[in-house]
């Protein structure tokens, strides 16, 4: 039976990472709408479990593509930030 938590998670990145590679390939009022279906995903991913180091390192990932744009004012960047350090510390009080 396949893990309902990584298969949710595995879907926010994916429709993440869609809307993100939207954005660097579109202009105008199609960029507009990608940017806003990259928002969404990216707070979907913000709230999405992370209960795995490989999906730790796809929230990195998308950390550095925030990073690369710059400060967000809604702070996108650090609450995503938050996020991977809740996951970190999940993953180490199961491991102990």
């Amino acid at each position: 039976m396949p893990n309902t938590s990584n298969s949710t998670f595995d879907t926010t990145w994916n429709r993440y990472a869609r809307a993100n590679a939207r954005c660097l390939t579109l202009s105008g009022k199609a960029l507009s709408k990608a940017q806003d279906a990259e928002n969404v995903a990216v707070h979907e991913l913000i709230r999405a479990r992370g209960d795995s180091l490989a999906a730790v390192a796809q929230k990195l990932t998308a950390l550095k593509d925030l990073l690369e744009m710059g400060e967000w004012t809604d702070h996108r960047e650090r609450k995503l930030l938050g996020s991977i350090r809740r996951d970190v510390r999940a993953l180490a009080r199961s491991a102990s």
